[in-house]
C-alpha cells in the first residue's frame, strides 16, 4: 500500500515532535524533591487542620531549594521515629535543620554544607538576672532541660551536684516549672521558645530570654542514599541561597537568628 505525501509528512512531524519532547525533558525533571517534615510545630512548621504544611521556616526553605533545583517539591510528613527509615528507603530524599549527631545512622546519608543555624538560649523570669558567665553563673541553679539532651558547658556542675538538672519532656512544662518557681532557668532552642510564645502570647511578658546564645549548632540537610537529587546539586543550590542571604531573611521572618 502506498502512503500519500501528506500522510508521510504528518507521521514524520509527529515522530520529530515526540523525539524533541523526549530530548527536551532532562532526566529527573519530573521527579519532585521529597522533603520530610515532622511534628515540630511553629516556627519551623505551620500545619493546617489536615496536617498539610502551609508555612514555617521548613516550607520557606524547601520551596526555595526546590525552585533553585528547578524541581517541584513534595512534603512528606513523618514522625521523628520514621524519619530515618523514610530516608533509607528513599521515600524521602532529604531532611533539613538536622545534624550528624542527631541521627542514629548519620554515616548512611550525604550531608550538605551547613546552612541554617539552631541557637539555644537561657530563659528565666522577668527581672531575674540571667547567667552571663558559663558555667559560673549556673552554680546553685535548678535548670530545666530536655530529657536525654547533653549540655556540655554545664555538665560538670550537674555531675558534681552544684547545679540541679530538671529533666522534662515538653517545652511547655519547662516554662511552667520556671513560672511556678520549681526551676530557676530553662535552656532550649530559639525555635521552641518562639513556638511556646506563639501558642501562649500572654506569657511573653513574664519571661526574659538571654541575648547571648548558650550554644550554636550549624545545621545541615541529610540526603537519602536513594535520593533522585545528587548531593552536589543540592549543595550548589544551598550555596546560592546562602550567597543571596536567603537564610538570614527566612530566619528573621520567624524571629530566629543566624548568629
Amino acid at each position: 500500500m502506498t502512503i500519500g505525501l501528506h500522510q508521510r509528512k504528518s507521521a514524520l512531524l509527529t515522530a520529530v515532535g515526540v523525539a524533541l519532547l523526549l530530548a527536551g525533558t532532562p532526566c529527573g525533571a519530573a521527579e519532585p524533591l521529597k522533603m520530610t517534615i515532622g511534628t515540630v510545630g511553629y516556627p519551623l512548621e505551620i500545619l493546617d487542620a489536615n496536617g498539610v504544611i502551609t508555612g514555617g521556616l521548613m516550607k520557606d526553605m524547601g520551596d526555595q531549594l526546590a525552585k533553585e533545583l528547578g524541581a517541584p517539591i513534595q512534603y512528606i510528613t513523618l514522625s521523628r521515629s520514621r524519619i530515618e527509615p523514610g530516608l533509607l528507603s528513599g521515600d524521602a530524599h532529604i531532611v533539613c535543620y538536622s545534624h550528624p549527631n542527631w541521627l542514629e545512622r548519620s554515616k548512611d546519608y550525604g550531608w550538605t554544607i551547613p546552612n541554617a543555624v539552631q541557637i539555644e538560649r537561657v530563659v528565666g523570669l522577668k527581672n531575674t538576672p540571667l547567667p552571663k558567665k558559663v558555667p559560673q553563673d549556673f552554680v546553685g541553679k535548678r535548670v530545666a532541660v530536655h530529657v536525654g539532651y547533653h549540655f556540655e558547658p554545664i555538665q560538670p556542675l550537674f555531675d558534681a551536684g552544684t547545679a540541679k538538672r530538671m529533666d522534662e519532656s515538653k517545652v511547655a512544662i519547662m516554662f511552667k516549672d520556671v513560672e511556678m518557681g520549681l526551676s530557676d532557668l530553662l535552656i532550649t532552642s530559639e525555635g521552641e521558645i518562639e513556638g511556646y510564645f506563639h501558642v501562649n502570647p500572654d506569657k511573653r511578658k513574664l519571661f526574659a530570654v538571654s541575648k547571648k546564645p548558650f550554644s550554636i549548632f550549624q545545621t545541615q540537610c541529610a540526603v537519602s542514599p536513594k535520593s533522585a537529587w545528587p548531593l552536589a546539586k543540592i549543595d550548589a543550590a544551598l550555596a546560592a541561597m546562602l550567597k543571596r542571604g536567603d537564610f538570614d531573611r527566612m530566619t528573621k521572618k520567624y524571629k530566629l537568628s543566624m548568629h
